[in-house]
C-alpha cells in the first residue's frame, strides 16, 4: 500500500508491515517501520479496511477491492 512517499508491504496476514521511503530508498532496501510507527498504523488500517466486506467507495458504493484470496491458498 502506498501512502504519501511511503510504501507498506506485508508478505502475509501474520507478518509485520515493512515500510519503505520511496523517495530516499527507491530499491526498498531499508525497512524503516520502527522509525514511523504512526505511518505503519495508518497503513495497517488501510489494509484491514480494504479487506473488510463493509469497505466501500463513498462516491458510488462499489467495493474498492474485489479479490478472491482463496486462489492464493
Amino acid at each position: 500500500i502506498r501512502y504519501k512517499n511511503f510504501k507498506g508491504v506485508r508478505a502475509n496476514s501474520t507478518s509485520p508491515i515493512e515500510l519503505y521511503d520511496l523517495v530516499s530508498d527507491i530499491r526498498e532496501s531499508k525497512d524503516i517501520s520502527s522509525l514511523f510507527p504512526s505511518i505503519v498504523s495508518k497503513i495497517e488500517t488501510f489494509i484491514n479496511e480494504s479487506l473488510s466486506s463493509d469497505f466501500v467507495d463513498s462516491r458510488d458504493d462499489s467495493p474498492l477491492v474485489s479479490f478472491d484470496y482463496s486462489v492464493l491458498l
